[in-house]
């Protein structure tokens, strides 16, 4: 669709398509020859580039400086309907990892933050998690400031387990209605559904032992949902194949776990 010349024929497309080129969220709709940027400052730092389930608005963050006293970046929110529209801050600063519930008729995103910190990798995770509320867009498709519910916040700062520096990662089920959530030694289920997240509705489905990666990177498990919301699968870090010591086993076993436990 996207070609190194730009001179190759026109794909056509159902439904939006975008994309992070040279620091700047681009658009594809209908036809790969009608992309369009949504922004032109070239700031944005990747960590989080999440398109709202119904196409209309596009969630990302921006770098703010190398300062070591500075956020770690910003959250923004743009129109993919109106050409030309300024996106707008959501006011959320040293954020994570930020994802749309795939619900459509929910409107409401999951973040966690982190504090920015001068060793590698750049950041000190809060293992927190957060839950914000967007109205939708006016009919005309243009955001306003005040369509923002002030966020929610379900679990508070921790340093949970081995490694949590590097932070918990969080993944919407298909209903929006579970977060499944990994670390480097852990992994679980928060229900949304029950108000007292905090002391009731984390259940922990696996507990092993992390990797020791003799880097500056930290191994997290990738969690996947069945289409149904009742089953998620992911590779753990498994038992010692000899006579190494559990965090250098080289074993990863696929497990498919219900989410009641």
């Amino acid at each position: 669709m996207v070609g190194p010349q730009g001179e190759l024929p026109a794909v056509p497309i159902e439904g939006t398509i975008v994309y992070l080129s040279n620091g700047n969220a681009w658009l594809m709709r209908a036809s790969s020859s009608s992309r369009r940027a949504v922004t032109t400052e070239g700031n944005l730092d990747g960590r989080v580039l999440s398109l709202s389930p119904d196409g209309r608005q596009l969630l990302f963050t921006t770098a703010l400086t190398d300062e070591i006293d500075l956020p770690l970046n910003e959250l923004w929110l743009a129109s993919t309907t109106i050409v030309g529209e300024k996106p707008i801050t959501l006011g959320i600063q040293g954020v994570l990892q930020a994802d749309w519930s795939p619900a459509i008729d929910q409107s409401q995103v999951a973040y966690t933050t982190a504090e920015r910190v001068a060793n590698p990798p750049g950041w000190k995770a809060n293992n927190d998690l957060w839950l914000l509320t967007v109205a939708p867009p006016a009919p005309n498709g243009e955001i306003q400031p005040d369509q923002l519910v002030e966020p929610k916040q379900l679990l508070p700062s921790s340093t949970p387990g081995l490694y949590p520096w590097w932070g918990t990662t969080f993944t919407w089920s298909p209903q929006g209605d579970r977060l499944a959530y990994a670390r480097a030694d852990e992994i679980g289920i928060i229900d949304l559904n029950n108000s007292k997240v905090v002391t009731d509705s984390v259940t922990t489905l696996a507990e092993f032992t992390p990797l020791k990666t003799f880097s500056e990177w930290v191994w997290v498990p990738a969690v996947s949902w069945s289409p149904d919301g009742q089953f998620i699968t992911a590779a753990i870090h498994g038992l010692p194949l000899a006579n190494e010591p559990a965090d250098e086993s080289p074993i990863f076993d696929l497990w498919l776990f219900s989410v009641d436990g």
